[in-house]
């Protein structure tokens, strides 16, 4: 601490932080010089005072360190800085220092440049130029013809400057490998800086003070830092001597702020009075803004650019900036130097309102939101016209709803607030009816500014006030548009906080419509359409009755072309999901391809998040999975939460549908959850069940879907069909009955009479029963859920057989439900979801007859089938066996299926470990095992046991897997694969390889060994202490080497390569102290000192969760 502190006092030198990752990819850049074969450019930019030179005091010495040359030149304003005696003497210089084989070379790009070959020829090479910002005319194309020259030369060249010329970055654009800049100090840096000098903490309100206050610059943290020092406002405590804040913290915010002043006026103090107010003007237009825009404030906007640019205090735009939509492309563009000089010039700015109104009104391009927010806090000026005032308002009312269609929808809100800003200091101008049309039409546009908070106060207080306004019978006729807005944003704000919407709805708007039908035309009736369909989706006759409405306004040739185009693109795709017949699905799948074609063909973005599910419910997974990936960035970048998290769950769906891997999910579905505000949780859990207890079906894991309870607490919520499907997992069917009638939908009705009567305490009617069944199992079948609730139908009729309160079906019924299952399988088949097929023909081929049952075997293939019933045959050929994250068996790595049944997957499991051990298990451990007793009392029923276990497995994997050729049963060892094995047998080649001092092959060995863990458990769900014994000794066999290896390469100079291995152990055993506290030190010593930190958080989070 006391060196910081003293180069601090002394020299003015702050610690270096923040810049961490940044020194590191350089660092990372320059490992790779040695085996390059041309140069390679590197450039750190930033404004003045960010730490660039700071920056290369800490890189140059680790090069050097690392064997290394550093050529070290800078550039200076108003000096020569002609490229070649710069380097040149540069050389020389260096040649004092490091007695170098080269002659002096001559000043001229030619003769440098043969030099510098030269130096690359000896050792790696590195060229620092700083501020290479001041190169321009001559010196720069002496700059170009260097890197020319240089181009085949195997070094790294790094640049320093400040924001570049156009020009400029067209010169090096071609060498760039790295563009690097440095950002603002955060508080929680400045706290390490604080603590770093002073050696106690610093209140995160006085960081956050100094943060904003200085923008997180570093010079500007020094100056503050020193200037509190010498007034004393820092200063040692008498009693401890811990150095803090001795003022009060507002009169420390002051002080700061007139050394900020102080500071900023020194770098603006070569302006004349003249360049001065022209900065301030001009400051107005953001910290980058458009020439176009310059002109419309200032007279002679090209000559005072041309002079601040001359003396450094604007620069033109490096890059053609982002301009805000709804207005025109900018031709050219400039930016202050220096954040803090923008934001001084802003302070004491001169701009006026009616300037600011005039530049809205133009429609000049615009940079930023700066003069927006000015225009809330500018003062009046009732000179201007009210047409210019309306137009001001109405043109930042349309800029903020397109903007909250953008990435950038958070500045939405402060372009409104200028709007309402300019309503309210002209209120009294305006006669009363323009008075109340404004604030409803800033009311209006507010409340769709808050979609993403529907359930939040200002949305609450939003909608009093509409009522306030609207409920009045004198409201002007033109403005009852507004009233019919007001009547679906209290229904909103109502079905968000009591999860239901009140049909009342309905009633209102449509009395209003009948008595004013020119409302019907209006976007507000679209809007209401768009909220009914939303609403009232799981309603198929509601959901008709709304689609009739919408096709009829469709069809209507008095409605303008512009309402008609509307109510194609905004309202029909909320009808999307609402098909209950073959027909109504075809329009929808037209419909849907010819609305991605017209997105496309507009390039315009489209929240198609409903399509997404659209075709997961139709089983056209690739399409659904294309699009997901497609619009999942868009989505993030604008803040659509629900819809995001939609299509991640989706995304996951399609995963499972490809390979069946359940491992990992729970802590993908908590990412999920935890990116969602508590407001929207419960829906999103309830779709993430819906959606995995289904897929938990179709692939036969039962025990998946049953485990997806634990995200819901409300089954009643969920579909009748998972409701028994519930029922039947857990032998709890009767509770069911005591379901409130409301719960269940009318389509629901026949499902629900088969219920009453399977479960229902009286013998059923038989008759009824059969009827009932034959008319759900030939339901059109338009979803993929359709098939689930085929399944369960066939469950429930089993489970009822089984109980011995119906008959075996009869041959109609058996025809019907042939014909259903057969109608399900062959609906998969055709649209490739071979997974799906497997896991409903495993789950359904009980229910089968016997020619359908052998006819889907021949098709899916007697290899293919994995199925987990006792009648499910193997036939001859290769097994593979997993046991690390899951028990599951398959002909196939890429086609396996989870074994079922506690007694068959601990045998399996047996005889896996069996072949881990040095000495194999006894007739009566394997017994034992397998019967779970806790005492050895009853070995004949143990072996009887065993046996009926070895029977039962066999007819599920097939015969030939295993041998009972020894006093064990066990696995053929020439025909089945093991993972386990194969992790194991990789962990034992690359013990071997470190101990005969190999390295490289013990890191290839282990690394993919860890890669076959991963995160997993083995032997997974068996619980008995043989199989904990066993997990924890092959783990301290798996710990034991990774930090053996890491520790081995660590010593031999590579911390790259035990950065890779600790980081994979840390991901597999993240409480491990010793590999956490390993991976820190190498993490450390490899330049990431923010990755060290991060590994201790999850450290201590790890052990707070275990």
């Amino acid at each position: 601490m006391r060196s910081f502190y003293v180069d601090f006092i002394n020299h003015g030198i702050l610690p270096f932080v923040g810049r961490g990752e940044l020194l590191s990819t350089l660092l990372s850049r320059w490992e790779t010089v040695a085996q390059a074969s041309s140069l390679q450019m590197s450039l750190i930019s930033g404004e003045m005072g960010t730490g660039k030179s700071r920056f290369i005091e800490e890189l140059e010495p680790k090069v050097m360190r690392s064997g290394g040359l550093v050529i070290n030149a800078k550039l200076y304003p108003e000096s020569t800085n002609s490229i070649a005696p710069l380097l040149a003497r540069a050389i020389r210089f260096m040649k004092l220092r490091r007695n170098l084989p080269v002659a002096d070379p001559a000043e001229t790009i030619h003769g440098v440049a043969e030099t510098i070959r030269r130096l690359t020829q000896i050792r790696p090479t590195l060229l620092l130029i700083e501020d290479i910002h001041l190169l321009s005319g001559d010196t720069m194309r002496e700059f170009a013809g260097l890197l020319g020259s240089l181009s085949e030369a195997p070094m790294l060249v790094l640049a320093t400057a400040r924001p570049i010329a156009p020009t400029l970055r067209t010169t090096i654009e071609r060498y760039l490998s790295d563009d690097l800049e440095l950002p603002p100090l955060t508080f929680q840096e400045i706290q390490a800086i604080w603590n770093l000098l002073f050696n106690t903490p610093l209140p995160t309100d006085a960081a956050k003070l100094i943060e904003e206050t200085t923008g997180g610059n570093p010079l500007a943290i020094r100056t503050i830092l020193r200037g509190s020092l010498k007034s004393g406002e820092i200063a040692a405590t008498r009693a401890s001597q811990q150095w803090q804040i001795s003022v009060p913290l507002d009169t420390f915010e002051a002080s700061l702020r007139r050394q900020m002043v102080t500071l900023i006026d020194g770098i603006a103090a070569h302006l004349s009075p003249t360049e001065r107010a022209a900065a301030e003007t001009m400051a107005g237009l953001g910290e980058v803004f458009s020439l176009e825009a310059a002109r419309l404030l200032l007279p002679n906007a090209d000559s005072a650019i041309d002079s601040l640019v001359f003396k450094g205090v604007l620069v033109a735009a490096g890059h053609s900036p982002s301009i805000l939509p709804q207005t025109a492309p900018a031709l050219n563009a400039f930016s202050f130097t220096h954040t803090l000089l923008h934001r001084r010039f802003v302070q004491d700015s001169n701009i006026t309102e009616h300037q600011l109104v005039m530049l809205v009104c133009s429609r000049a391009p615009l940079c930023t939101v700066l003069p927006f927010r000015l225009l809330s806090s500018v003062p009046a000026n009732f000179a201007i016209p009210l047409s210019d005032i309306r137009t001001a308002i109405t043109y930042a009312l349309k800029l903020a709803r397109a903007l909250d269609r953008t990435s950038d929808w958070q500045w939405a809100l402060p372009i409104w607030d200028s709007a309402a800003a300019l309503w309210r200091k002209h209120f009294h101008r305006w006669n009363p009816h323009d008075q109340l049309s404004l604030e409803l039409e800033l009311l209006m546009h507010r409340m769709a500014l808050l979609r993403r908070d529907e359930q939040g106060e200002e949305y609450r207080l939003g909608v009093e006030r509409l009522l306030e306004l609207t409920s009045t019978e004198q409201l002007p006729e033109d403005l009852l548009r507004y009233r019919l807005l007001t009547i679906i944003y209290q229904d909103i704000y109502r079905s968000r906080i009591e999860r239901k919407s009140s049909l009342a709805v309905r009633k209102k708007v449509m009395e209003l419509v009948e008595r004013y039908p020119q409302l019907r035309h209006t976007n507000g009736y679209l809007f209401y359409l768009s909220h009914l369909a939303h609403t009232y989706s799981n309603s198929a006759t509601l959901m008709q009755e709304v689609e009739e409405i919408a096709e009829e306004l469709l069809l209507d040739s008095t409605a303008p072309d512009e309402f008609r185009q509307e109510l194609q693109q905004q309202v029909l795709p909320t009808f999307l999901l609402g098909f209950s017949t073959k027909q109504q699905l075809e329009r929808r799948i037209t419909f849907a391809n010819e609305y991605d074609a017209l997105c496309r063909a507009e390039n315009r973005f489209v929240d198609r998040s409903r399509f997404v599910i659209f075709y997961a419910e139709i089983g056209e997974f690739e399409k659904a999975k294309s699009l997901a990936n497609e619009i999942l960035p868009s989505l993030i970048s604008r803040g659509l939460i629900r819809s995001l998290a939609n299509c991640q769950l989706h995304q996951l769906c399609f995963q499972l549908a490809e390979n069946n891997e359940w491992n990992g999910i729970d802590e993908k579905l908590k990412e999920i959850f935890l990116s969602v505000p508590d407001d929207y949780h419960s829906g999103i859990q309830r779709h993430a069940v819906l959606l995995l207890m289904n897929f938990g079906i179709l692939l036969n894991r039962p025990d998946k879907a049953l485990q997806q309870l634990q995200w819901f607490q409300n089954p009643e919520r969920l579909p009748l069909y998972l409701r028994i499907f519930i029922g039947l997992s857990l032998h709890q069917l009767q509770p069911l009955l005591a379901l409130p009638p409301q719960t269940i939908s009318a389509a629901d009705g026949p499902l629900w009479q088969l219920l009453q009567l399977l479960a229902g305490e009286n013998a059923p009617d038989i008759e009824q029963v059969w009827e009932l069944s034959i008319g759900l199992f030939n339901a059109e079948l338009l979803r993929v859920y359709d098939i689930t609730q085929r399944c369960v139908v066939a469950d429930l009729l089993w489970d009822a057989h089984h109980r011995g309160i119906i008959p075996a079906p009869s041959n109609d019924v058996q025809d019907a439900i042939d014909a259903s299952l057969h109608g399900a399988l062959s609906w998969l088949q055709e649209r490739n979801l071979q997974a799906m097929m497997h896991g409903v023909f495993s789950h359904i081929q009980q229910h089968l007859s016997t020619p359908v049952k052998n006819q889907w075997q021949k098709t899916l293939g007697a290899n293919a089938i994995v199925g987990n019933t006792d009648r499910a045959e193997r036939g001859s050929g290769h097994l593979e066996v997993k046991v690390i994250g899951d028990i599951a068996t398959g002909n196939t790595a890429t086609d396996l299926t989870p074994l079922r049944g506690q007694r068959t997957r601990t045998l399996l499991a047996l005889m896996v470990a069996n072949q881990l051990m040095d000495q194999p298990m006894t007739l009566m451990e394997f017994s034992y095992v397998i019967a779970g007793n806790e005492h050895l009392s009853d070995v004949d029923r143990s072996r009887k046991l065993l046996n009926s276990t070895v029977f039962r497995l066999r007819e599920i994997i097939g015969h030939q897997f295993i041998l009972t050729d020894q006093e064990v049963p066990r696995l053929h060892p020439e025909n089945v694969t093991i993972d386990l094995l194969e992790a194991i047998q990789l962990l034992r080649q690359s013990d071997t390889a470190l101990r005969q001092g190999a390295l490289p092959a013990a890191y290839q060995c282990l690394m993919l060994a860890l890669d076959k863990f991963d995160k997993n458990i083995i032997f997974p769900e068996l619980y008995d202490t043989f199989f904990e014994a066993l997990r924890d000794d092959v783990e301290n066999e798996r710990r034991d080497l990774i930090l053996r290896a890491s520790q081995a390469l660590l010593k031999e100079g590579d911390p790259r390569n035990a950065e890779d291995i600790l980081q994979r152990g840390f991901h597999s055993m993240p409480d491990d102290e010793e590999i956490a506290a390993l991976l820190c030190e190498t993490l450390t010593r490899n330049g990431k000192r923010v990755q060290a930190q991060r590994v201790k958080m999850k450290l201590r989070e790890a052990i707070a969760n275990n």
